[in-house]
């Protein structure tokens, strides 16, 4: 296995991290009225928990791609597969999920509002967290405010294109590395120093950590697409804020 066996360690102990703050932080979203709120129902109510939770989950997405990255690699430039062991260049693949949490959490922080910006804001979000599940949480919400005429609006726009840019800046590249690898792949002529038993396990790899992908991208990149832009475009949510905490 290598320096793979290393990579898959990695994705393995970053699921049981987020499974844990999952369960520490019990995030809640909630979209009312043009707001798209989000909460942690813990023993601390303050805005950075909801921050660190959000932003922790773009860490999936960065070492998917780092993933995706290896497989291509070592189907097309097996030369560079020791770089992987290379401690500059674990560096460098470090820096992209450490660039995405920080970025996350910029957006988190600075563009979506505390009660201390937008108190109105925040009392409709508490109020619709009262009437969804009886109890009352008025700190530690980070919002955006995206109805018409509020001078608040254009922080909405921000953080809806941030984010959109940032999830599919990586869901394009993965969908990029993952085409690439399987077109090498169909087309052995490029690649004839393998044997078809090594082309076999190459393909069997692929659809490995394309099926492993399907999992985040279905539970976590689509419900987070969805209440990033359903509330901004004042969209029917279709209780999709409710299937996302979850």
């Amino acid at each position: 296995m290598g320096t793979y066996k290393y990579l898959l360690a990695t994705f393995a102990s970053v699921d049981v991290i987020l499974s844990v703050l999952h369960a520490v932080t019990r995030p809640m979203v909630v979209i009312a009225d043009g707001l798209l709120g989000v909460i942690t129902d813990s023993f601390i109510q303050d805005k950075w928990m909801p921050t660190v939770y959000c932003s922790s989950f773009t860490i999936p997405f960065s070492l998917m791609n780092i993933h995706f990255l290896y497989r291509f690699w070592a189907i097309r430039y097996p030369h560079l597969i020791g770089y992987f062991s290379d401690k500059r260049f674990i560096a460098l693949l470090a820096s992209f999920p450490i660039s995405g949490f920080i970025a996350w959490s910029v957006i988190c922080l600075v563009v979506m509002s505390g009660k201390e910006h937008d108190p109105d804001g925040a009392a409709r979000l508490t109020v619709e967290y009262y009437l969804r599940y009886g109890k009352v949480i008025p700190d530690g919400w980070i919002f955006v405010n995206s109805r018409e005429g509020n001078p608040l609006r254009v922080y909405a726009l921000i953080q809806n294109a941030s984010f959109n840019v940032i999830m599919f800046s990586c869901l394009t590249l993965a969908i990029s590395l993952a085409s690439l690898t399987y077109y090498h792949l169909k087309h052995a002529s490029l690649i004839a120093n393998l044997s078809p038993t090594v082309l076999a396990m190459h393909n069997t790899m692929l659809f490995a950590v394309c099926i492993q992908t399907l999992i985040p991208l279905c539970f976590v990149y689509l419900p987070y697409l969805g209440v990033v832009n359903l509330s901004f475009f004042h969209l029917p949510t279709f209780s999709v804020d409710m299937y996302a905490e979850t």
